[in-house]
């Protein structure tokens, strides 16, 4: 089924819109708007592993938020991952300047840097 080449403008200016006001909107208010797509994914890995015979023995994983760390270091534990090292990065050089007038840009980083390995036998 063959799209007109007049809706394929109009889907392409749709989906550009969308995706500038996410990121608009998240800037802006301080809300997470990854954290649910992160948390899910997260999920599903732990699920995966859960049910693999041979699971990787080393994992690492970039959280943005305390509680999304929280949330599946508890996930990862009940599966026989612990922490091995934990870090959080450099906070030092978070602005930029962009642009002819010099404009600031606050580049928002992760909160935590965190390795597990696996301590307990499948």
């Amino acid at each position: 089924m063959a799209m007109p080449d007049g809706a394929l403008v109009w889907l392409v200016l749709v989906l550009l819109a969308f995706f500038g006001l996410w990121g608009f909107i998240g800037r802006f208010t301080g809300v997470d708007l990854g954290a649910w797509f992160r948390g899910q994914w997260f999920s599903w890995q732990a699920h995966r592993w859960e049910k693999l015979s041979s699971p990787p023995l080393v994992v690492k994983r970039t959280y943005w938020t305390p509680a999304e760390f929280t949330r599946d270091q508890v996930r990862l534990a009940g599966i026989g991952y612990g922490i091995v090292d934990q870090s959080s990065p450099q906070r030092a050089s978070q602005e930029y300047l962009l642009g002819p007038r010099s404009s600031r840009y606050r580049r928002r980083l992760p909160a935590f840097c965190v390795t597990y390995q696996r301590t307990v036998a499948a």
